[in-house]
């Protein structure tokens, strides 16, 4: 595994996740304060972070 391997792996699995089903899934496992993030998450908050991890990494 490289860098540039694990950034384009990320990057595929980001654009096919249901972000709206993923945090319903995980909802029932986190307190009310947490719960509030869930709303954050999306393909471009988490691409956000993954190309912020880019530019540490490659």
């Amino acid at each position: 595994m490289t860098p540039v391997w694990f950034i384009d792996a990320m990057q595929k699995k980001i654009k096919n996740i249901d972000w709206g089903k993923a945090a319903r899934d995980v909802a029932s496992f986190l307190n009310d304060r947490d719960k509030k993030t869930l709303s954050l998450w999306s393909v471009d908050f988490f691409m956000d972070k993954l190309n912020k991890l880019g530019n540490i990494i490659l």
